[in-house]
């Protein structure tokens, strides 16, 4: 019995790492909510990773993953489309602009450890 547990488990061996070892396909919400950032928010917010932000009060996006989750940033970013956050304008989004935009935010996760 326990021969043919340990040949079972050899030989699934060589198939076990090759999902993750596989490159995930692009997340075309990723690529929108990078083109809305940079049309939207890269004039004060750094949109991108290793940049600093034009206005020193906008956190960068890479440290906004890190605040919020991906539920509370949606929330946060309602918030800022009906204008109730102090010194930010309002920002017209829809639903799934802003579902893009977190898709993007998330995204950073894995630009920085």
């Amino acid at each position: 019995m326990r021969r043919v547990l340990l040949l079972l488990v050899l030989a699934a061996a060589p198939f076990a790492g090759s999902a993750a070892a596989r490159p995930q396909a692009p997340d075309p919400a990723v690529d929108r909510g990078q083109a809305i950032a940079q049309r939207r928010c890269a004039e004060c917010h750094a949109v991108r990773p290793g940049r600093d932000s034009a206005d020193g009060d906008a956190p960068a996006f890479t440290v906004l993953r890190l605040r919020y989750n991906e539920l509370s940033l949606s929330r946060r970013i309602e918030v800022v489309t009906r204008g109730e956050h102090f010194g930010m304008p309002p920002l017209s989004l829809n639903d799934a602009d802003r579902h893009d935009l977190v898709s993007y935010i998330e995204s950073l996760r894995s630009e920085v450890p």
